[in-house]
């Protein structure tokens, strides 16, 4: 059985303790990789960690949790509402959750959480590649399965429902999955997410202009960085470069 990652944004030191020590007792499979105390805190851990399942308390000491997960994002992760009020619970589902749970947390409905998660099509999703370990991505293709090499990734971007990766050689791959798919796979790999649009290959930017907020890489393309990305993405080549 895989690993799970998760995250748990929790205000009261007592519900995190408590959950987390349920998740160790019966899911020892659920992996806590990243905790938040506030939205402040949590936010930046949605897009720069790499997880699968996400426990959000709904009443934050800074604002409700709601406001930092939109209807219509694409789905990266599942969520776990957690709350000691039920009055929230048909707001929880109109955002997609994958289950709602009341304090103090019944471990038979924690359970169940967890089981959603493994038939969602998001576990199935993030189970491991062997080849990721020899520096190769596979590739689903009509013609069946191509092996690319992850150090001749330039970009990968998101078309409609395709991903579309630019290799180092000029040639393309089309596949029909979405960029969120390859952005858990290749972020151990110094790929980053710049855009809803664009995954990029740290290794290959040439440039950034702080003022137009634009990358060039280094096949002569331009991608555009998101304003909510800037910031972060001058902490990430810093660190991870």
């Amino acid at each position: 059985m895989k690993n799970i990652k998760a995250i748990v944004v929790e205000d009261e030191p007592k519900s995190m303790t408590v959950l987390i020590a349920l998740l160790e007792m019966f899911h020892p499979e659920v992996q806590v990789v990243a905790t938040a105390k506030s939205l402040a805190e949590a936010s930046p851990l949605l897009t720069a960690t790499t997880f699968e399942l996400l426990f959000l308390d709904v009443n934050l000491s800074d604002g409700n949790s709601f406001d930092i997960v939109k209807t219509g994002d694409e789905k990266r992760f599942n969520i776990v509402f957690t709350t000691a009020h039920e009055k929230y619970a048909s707001k929880a589902f109109h955002l997609n959750a994958l289950h709602y749970l009341l304090k103090p947390i019944n471990p038979e409905e924690l359970t169940i959480a967890i089981d959603r998660h493994k038939n969602s099509p998001l576990y199935s999703e993030y189970e491991e590649e062997p080849t990721l370990k020899l520096g190769k991505l596979p590739l689903s293709t009509k013609d069946g399965l191509t092996l690319i090499e992850i150090n001749q990734i330039i970009r990968v971007q998101s078309s409609d429902k395709y991903s579309v990766f630019h290799m180092s050689d000029k040639t393309q791959h089309i596949i029909s999955k979405p960029l969120s798919r390859y952005e858990a796979l290749l972020k151990p790999f110094h790929f980053y997410r710049v855009h809803d649009s664009h995954l990029v290959n740290l290794k290959f930017i040439k440039t950034y202009n702080r003022s137009t907020g634009e990358l060039e890489l280094s096949d002569d393309s331009i991608v555009v960085v998101a304003q909510r990305k800037k910031e972060e993405l001058i902490k990430f080549l810093t660190t991870k470069l």
